[in-house]
């Protein structure tokens, strides 16, 4: 499970404010601090408040992408339908999350953007500009997991489904003796009926092929596959949440 990284947290306080803030533990080798203090002005306040929101955003996304990442590992994905559904329900919940932290992030990385055009020193925009493009690539990040737990997702769906035309088929033979309806010789009206042929993966995880493929990997399979791959991204994630925080102790020491 991934530990949340700690940004940094910013507040304002007035100019005369000078008490200390106590050290806080962070990961090794990251520069950061806790809390950050910057005058009162239009540009900083405005910086504080949204970069705090930013940060609060990509933070959240941090601890979902740890519990996503442990259902996959740890959920029984091939047993019965009942876990199956279970884990799936679970992975939908933080996909779900991260997405709207997503948005609600961007909208903040978005204003500091804004903002980054409004001040007239060159060096505080680019400090600023920094900042919110770092955040937004943190972001980012999180997203691309989130949208490819939804393929995987629609992914245990098509299998499902490909299961449920098998036993249909095999009903239809058995109590008809008519054709498997996945002959892709029959075509009713012209039409073809093979839906295994055309059945195609929303995901970029793997080939869903056949529900009862011999060669096809498990549920439980593609599932450990998926959470390798998405620990494998953690590294790229926290790369930018440092160079976030980095930007944005150096744009609030401009305040």
């Amino acid at each position: 499970m991934l530990v949340p990284i700690v940004l940094a947290a910013i507040v304002v306080t007035s100019p005369a404010a000078s008490a200390s803030a106590a050290p806080s533990p962070v990961p090794s080798g990251a520069p950061l601090k806790e809390i950050i203090r910057v005058r009162a002005s239009a540009v900083c306040s405005e910086f504080a408040t949204h970069a705090n929101s930013a940060i609060d955003s990509t933070t959240r996304n941090d601890i979902a992408l740890g519990g996503l990442i442990t259902t996959l590992r740890s959920s029984d994905f091939g047993t019965n339908e009942l876990t199956l559904h279970q884990g799936m329900d679970r992975l939908h919940k933080f996909a779900d999350a991260i997405t709207k932290d997503w948005k609600d992030g961007e909208r903040e990385v978005s204003i500091l953007r804004d903002l980054a055009k409004k001040t007239t020193d060159p060096d505080e925009a680019a400090a600023l500009k920094d900042s919110a493009d770092s955040l937004g690539g943190a972001l980012w990040r999180q997203r691309q997991v989130a949208r490819d737990v939804d393929g995987f997702l629609s992914y245990l769906d098509a299998r499902q489904m490909s299961a449920a035309d098998d036993t249909t088929g095999q009903m239809n033979q058995t109590l008809f003796g008519a054709a498997d309806v996945h002959d892709e010789n029959v075509r009713p009206n012209g039409q073809d009926t093979n839906v295994r042929a055309h059945l195609q993966p929303a995901t970029n995880l793997g080939d869903v092929g056949l529900a009862n493929d011999p060669h096809l990997p498990s549920a439980a399979d593609q599932a450990l596959a998926a959470a390798r791959d998405f620990e494998g991204r953690l590294p790229a994630i926290i790369h930018d949440e440092i160079s976030a925080a980095l930007h944005v102790t150096n744009a609030s020491d401009r305040c």
